[in-house]
């Protein structure tokens, strides 16, 4: 457990004590604990876990921890000594210092001088077995970003193109508003105003979908919700940016039209 990096929350570990010839012993999980002796500990209760296996008594209760996938529902868990269940095989989990594959060589000529019929093979580190359970959802939201950033690049053009065409149909409005005293300032905001009014129905429109539709990805996400507040701000706070860039170019060459050949070319 403390290789794992799994607490002990109460009791004790496995001890060397903890012989086939021994009471037969099981550590549960926080979980498990909870769920059969609520308000009350668990440690020195006992429990069966099956056909052909002893009484055992529980030493220590631990930490929840996800098994085998993280977008899986964590479940309860019991852990028994190895002694007390003996397997045909074995994993050996290390915590090192450094680099984890300088310790092949030295822990497959550790367990050779224990015993040479056992033969250690498959060593991974932990960072590469996570990899590979998370390879499916990060491949996933690879090409879910990546179609993302194209999404948000045609709409950045998509409003560009937009503004472009609204500057150019109201020039003879904008003319005639220059010519009665209107500044260069208020044609900015005029356009900006236009365009931002645009963006926000479209980005609350983007809000509800996202919401509705968010429960697609919600089995990809690990300890974050479909409607966590600060990606829907953050989302939000850059497409109203990219918005607000798109319409800035457009806005300012309003702004520098020359209102006597704005009429003249109505």
């Amino acid at each position: 457990f403390s290789a794992a990096g799994i607490p002990l929350l109460e009791g004790r570990p496995f001890r060397s004590e903890d012989r086939a010839d021994s009471p037969p012993v099981a550590i549960v999980s926080r979980q498990l604990a909870e769920r059969y002796w609520p308000g009350a500990s668990a440690v020195g209760q006992r429990l069966t876990l099956g056909l052909g296996d002893s009484e055992r008594t529980i030493v220590g209760v631990v930490g929840d921890v996800a098994q085998a996938r993280l977008d899986e529902a964590i479940e309860p868990q019991i852990y028994r000594p190895l002694a007390q269940l003996p397997q045909g095989y074995m994993e050996i989990l290390l915590r090192t210092e450094g680099s984890a594959w300088s310790l092949v060589q030295p822990l497959r000529e550790a367990v050779l001088e224990l015993d040479s019929n056992q033969i250690p093979y498959g060593f991974e580190t932990l960072e590469n077995r996570y990899r590979g359970a998370m390879a499916q959802q990060r491949l996933f939201l690879f090409g879910l970003g990546l179609f993302a950033i194209v999404a948000l690049t045609l709409a950045a053009l998509g409003m560009f193109s937009i503004m472009a065409y609204h500057v150019h149909r109201r020039q003879h409005e904008i003319g005639l508003r220059m010519a009665v005293g209107a500044q260069r300032d208020d044609v900015v905001r005029l356009i900006l105003r236009r365009g931002m009014t645009l963006f926000a129905i479209g980005g609350g429109l983007g809000l509800i979908l996202a919401s509705s539709l968010g429960r697609l990805t919600e089995s990809l996400l690990y300890e974050i919700s479909v409607s966590d507040p600060w990606t829907m701000v953050g989302v939000g706070g850059l497409t109203a940016t990219v918005a607000l860039l798109a319409c800035v170019v457009p806005a300012l060459r309003a702004a520098s039209l020359d209102p006597i050949d704005a009429l003249r070319g109505d």
